[in-house]
């Protein structure tokens, strides 16, 4: 990154403790109170008191978040980053935007284009809100089953193809005047532990990291990528000791020197269990800086954050250059933005990228492309050739009560007017589960759609021990059984006996409505290939 003239002489202007600050990206929910405090004003506090450089925000609404934006932006002597994780575009983060459904559903329709629109409505929706700084692609190559936080966030195992889409998502948010962040470097698919919880061991051979780990990350430095998130891995093929957001080797080493990434690097959150439970975050902040990070994302105590790093510097554990050098590019991002020039965003002219520029046909495009019908043994689908015949309709719901199920049901009834729909989550006793499964006989046409999440300290990609007993209990009394996943293509080996088999990738509405339209005849067949292996699946 060259670095100008004007941003030299802004941050000579700066403390110490200022650019110490500048490094920092503090959190901001979206929600009113957290702990018995007012949000804001905690956030504000940072913002005024510890000057921090960022914050990252999660949930609220289209609105809201860019007054609440534009407010704390007033408040900062220096503009802030802004940061928000939108893998599935705006929405995913702020209700009113546009939620796409996961990566995989790109990865399994295998199109460059879907990928870049989707790259370029996330970035206008984001900074229409206020938000430069799109914490996505993940690049991280799916190749573990058991992983249970990448799975259907991943465009699929084929490094060529993760690398293909990250590259389009990138160009993407470029043209959306947005900044990319390739995550979770240096490849977290093949983990079977969630960061969140506990730090992740990666015991590959540095052929096969080199092979299928980089290559996303190589095609991202050479399509020009702005950021790379570190991820919280031990990966002992490239340093055996410490985790790859803390090691020299891998972010200075690898990445700057071998990798040649001049752009700004930041950590994954370091609230997360693979930190907080090996380093007092205290030590964390500063092995992080001196292996050569810019940005110390979400640290769970932002004033003791800053106070660390200042301390480092004092007794000269860390260099007052390094420190520099990582502001430096901080600052050179803002100045590159415009932000010393109009920081605040027109929240009037934020209706036009945000409700009127065909973002939700997009997603209904990518949902219906994405669709793949794995497996249908016994011609099941489409359902409307079924004619006559009793349909149930079971959504079963793990760990959420999803309006995905509701409209999914819906749909369904509005066509095939034998429907009946039922719900069951791991709150259904075991009486209320048997009388369902009374009312099932070898003629009903069962319909099972399965609405089960990836996310952060779940421990956990598919349903767990109590949803699949019910699963398999309820599958087993019909041999006309359609199971349709809403999330991890690996479900099927909770019912391999399942007749039909429709990943559907995502619980947002275009997917939840292209599968229901795909069950019932209503366009093409769905034509997506399967971008990870399953093993046990035969057509």
């Amino acid at each position: 990154m060259q670095i100008s003239e004007r941003t030299q002489k802004i941050v000579a202007s700066l403390t110490l403790r200022q650019q110490v600050g500048q490094l920092v990206v503090a959190p901001f929910t979206g929600k009113h109170e957290v702990g018995g405090r007012f949000e804001v004003e905690r956030v504000k506090e940072l913002v005024e008191r510890v000057e921090v450089g960022g914050i990252i925000m999660f949930g609220g609404d289209v609105f809201e978040t860019a007054l609440v934006v534009n407010s704390l932006q007033r408040l900062s002597r220096v503009p802030l980053l802004v940061h928000s994780d939108l893998e599935c575009g705006a929405g995913m983060q702020v209700r009113g935007a546009t939620r796409f459904p996961n990566n995989m559903a790109v990865g399994a329709a295998g199109a460059d284009e879907f990928a870049r629109e989707m790259g370029r409505a996330t970035a206008v929706q984001a900074r229409a809100l206020g938000i430069h700084y799109v914490l996505a692609p993940v690049l991280d190559v799916q190749t573990e089953a058991a992983n249970p936080i990448v799975n259907t966030r991943a465009y699929g195992e084929d490094p060529a193809l993760v690398a293909r889409l990250g590259a389009a998502f990138i160009a993407g948010v470029a043209a959306g005047r947005g900044l990319a962040t390739a995550k979770h470097f240096p490849g977290h698919g093949a983990t079977t532990v969630d960061s969140h919880l506990k730090l992740p061991t990666a015991a590959r051979a540095l052929a096969e990291v080199e092979a299928v780990e980089l290559a996303p990350f190589r095609a991202a430095v050479a399509a020009g990528v702005p950021a790379v998130m570190v991820g919280h891995i031990l990966v002992t093929a490239l340093d055996p000791e410490l985790p790859t957001s803390l090691s020299h080797k891998v972010i200075t080493g690898l990445l700057r020197e071998r990798l040649g990434f001049d752009g700004v690097v930041m950590t994954d959150a370091l609230m997360m269990g693979a930190i907080v439970e090996e380093y007092p975050e205290e030590e964390a902040v500063v092995l992080a800086l001196k292996a050569g990070t810019d940005l110390l994302l979400y640290p769970q105590r932002v004033p003791e954050a800053v106070e660390a790093v200042l301390k480092a510097v004092e007794w000269g554990d860390l260099r007052a250059e390094r420190v520099r050098a990582s502001v430096e590019r901080v600052v050179e991002t803002k100045v590159a933005l415009g932000l010393f020039e109009e920081r605040l965003v027109q929240v009037a002219a934020a209706e036009r990228p945000l409700f009127e520029a065909g973002h939700e046909e997009l997603a209904r495009r990518i949902a219906a492309a994405g669709l793949v019908l794995a497996r249908d043994r016994r011609g099941l689908v489409p359902l409307t050739a079924l004619a006559g015949r009793k349909l149930f309709c079971v959504s079963l719901e793990d760990e959420l009560r999803s309006e995905g199920a509701v409209r999914f049901g819906e749909i369904l009834g509005e066509t095939v007017r034998t429907t009946q729909r039922f719900r069951v989550d791991d709150t259904t006793d075991a009486g209320a589960l048997a009388r369902l499964c009374a009312q099932i006989d070898a003629d009903t046409v069962l319909v099972l759609p399965v609405f089960s999440r990836v996310r952060g300290f779940k421990g956990r990609a598919g349903v767990g021990p109590k949803l699949a007993e019910s699963l398999a209990a309820l599958g087993a009394r019909t041999p006309a059984t359609v199971l349709v996943s809403f999330g991890s293509p690996y479900l099927i080996r909770d019912l391999p006996e399942a007749a039909a088999y429709l990943c559907a990738w995502s619980d947002c509405d275009a997917s939840v409505e292209a599968a229901a339209r795909a069950l019932l005849g209503g366009g093409p067949p769905p034509a997506g290939k399967l971008p990870v292996t399953v093993e046990g699946l035969q057509v």
